[in-house]
C-alpha cells in the first residue's frame, strides 16, 4: 500500500487523469439510470482536479527539466503557457461560479425528501428532484415552482419560503423515465385558484385588466375555462407577455401566444373567442396613442383593430380609452380626441362593433376639460 501511495505521489498528473476518467465513467453510468451526484460532489471534484492538474503539470515539467536537456530548453515556454492558461481561466471560472451556480437545498415537501435547486437570475424558479442519499439525487425534475421575478433564494429569507409560488408544474414520466408531454406543455397543478373540478372564483365582468404592476393574473370565464396572463420580463419600456389557456378537457395550462407590449398594456377576455389588448405605446417615441388589438382564435394571434375615422371628427388622432365592453349583446368602445384650440379640449365618442375587429362611429358622448 505504501509503495502504491509513493508511486501515486510521484505521478500526480497521471493519477489526476485516471481520477477524471473514472469520475466521467461513473457519472455517465449513473445518468443512464436517471441518477446524478449532489452539487457538493461536483464542486469537491472540481477543486480536487484543479489542484491535481496544477501540481501534476508542475511536477511533470520538473521531471522533464531534470531528465532531458533538449526538452529542458522548452520548459520555460511550457511554464509561461501554463501560467497564461491559468490567468485566462480565472474570469471564466468566476463567470461560471457567479451565473452558473444554483443554490441547492435538501427540503421536505408533501411528506417526501427532495433536492431543490433555485434558478434566480431574472425570475425565481425552484426545481425539485428526488433525494436518494448523501451523494446522489434523481436527474429528472419532479416539479417546478414559479415565484415570479425578484432574483432571490426563497429558502434563505428569514429561514424559509416567505410566500406561496405563483404556480407549480408537475412533470410526468413513463416507465423508462422519459418525459411525457401533454399538448406540447407540462402538466400543471393550479395553486392560485380552486381545483379544476371545483368552482373557481368568477369575475362578474368576465374580464380583467393586467398591467406591468402584476406579474400574473388568472381570468376565469366560467367554472372550467380560464386564461392566464404572465408578464415574463420587461426592458426598455416594453414587457414580454405569455398567455395561457385551460379548460375542463385538457386540465393543463397551454401556452396560446407570446407577445411584446409596452408598459401599462391591459388585457380582457370577453369570451373564449374574443379577447382584447389595449397597448398604450410609449409616449413621444413610437406613438402617443397606442393601439387596440383583438383575437378571435382563443388568444393565439392578435390583429390591430380597424377604427373608422368619420369626416365629422376633424381631429387627426383617435385615442382609445381602456378596453371594449360587452353591453346588451353589443361591443362598445370609448374613444376621444384632443384639441387644444377649443374648450373643453377632450371630446368623447362611442364606437360599436359586431366582430371586435372593425369599429364604427356610433355617437358623440361628452366633452371634458
Amino acid at each position: 500500500m505504501k509503495k502504491i501511495f509513493d508511486k501515486a505521489r510521484k505521478n500526480i498528473l497521471v493519477v489526476t487523469i485516471i481520477y477524471t476518467l473514472l469520475f466521467l465513467v461513473i457519472s455517465l453510468i449513473l445518468y443512464q439510470f436517471k441518477i446524478m451526484f449532489l452539487q457538493w460532489v461536483y464542486y469537491s471534484t472540481a477543486i480536487i482536479l484543479c489542484i491535481g492538474y496544477i501540481v501534476g503539470i508542475f511536477q511533470f515539467l520538473r521531471k522533464i527539466k531534470n531528465k532531458n536537456k533538449i526538452l529542458c530548453k522548452l520548459v520555460p515556454v511550457f511554464t509561461t503557457l501554463f501560467y497564461m492558461l491559468i490567468f485566462l481561466s480565472i474570469p471564466i471560472i468566476f463567470f461560471i461560479v457567479i451565473f452558473g451556480h444554483k443554490p441547492e437545498h435538501i427540503v421536505k415537501k408533501e411528506n417526501k425528501k427532495y433536492v431543490a435547486y433555485v434558478y434566480a437570475f431574472l425570475d425565481v424558479n425552484v426545481y425539485y428532484y428526488d433525494y436518494i442519499n448523501f451523494f446522489l439525487r434523481g436527474s429528472n425534475p419532479i416539479m417546478n415552482e414559479d415565484y415570479g421575478n425578484g432574483g432571490y433564494d426563497p429558502f434563505t429569507i428569514d429561514g424559509g419560503t416567505i410566500k406561496e409560488p405563483i404556480s407549480t408544474y408537475y412533470y410526468k414520466y413513463d416507465s423508462n423515465g422519459n418525459r411525457i408531454y401533454e399538448n406540447n406543455n407540462e402538466t400543471e397543478k393550479k395553486t392560485d385558484s380552486a381545483p379544476i373540478n371545483q368552482a373557481p372564483p368568477i369575475i362578474p365582468s368576465t374580464s380583467e385588466n393586467v398591467s406591468n404592476s402584476s406579474y400574473t393574473a388568472t381570468i376565469w370565464l366560467d367554472n372550467s375555462l380560464g386564461y392566464r396572463v404572465n408578464i415574463l420580463d420587461s426592458a426598455m419600456g416594453k414587457q414580454f407577455v405569455e398567455i395561457r389557456r385551460i379548460n375542463q378537457e385538457s386540465g393543463v395550462w397551454i401556452v396560446q401566444s407570446n407577445l411584446t407590449t409596452y408598459y401599462n398594456a391591459t388585457f380582457s377576455f370577453i369570451n373564449d373567442n374574443l379577447a382584447f389588448i389595449h397597448d398604450p405605446g410609449r409616449a413621444g417615441v413610437e406613438t402617443e396613442y397606442g393601439k387596440l388589438m383583438v383575437s378571435t382564435d382563443k388568444a393565439k394571434t392578435y390583429k390591430d383593430c380597424i377604427i373608422e375615422h368619420p369626416q365629422s371628427i376633424t381631429e387627426k388622432n383617435l385615442i382609445v380609452e381602456g378596453l371594449p365592453t360587452y353591453e346588451n349583446n353589443e361591443l362598445k368602445l370609448r374613444i376621444y380626441t384632443i384639441n387644444h384650440q377649443k374648450v373643453p379640449i377632450k371630446t368623447y365618442y362611442e364606437y360599436i362593433s359586431n366582430d371586435g375587429l372593425n369599429w364604427s362611429y356610433n355617437k358623440k358622448i361628452e366633452e371634458d376639460i
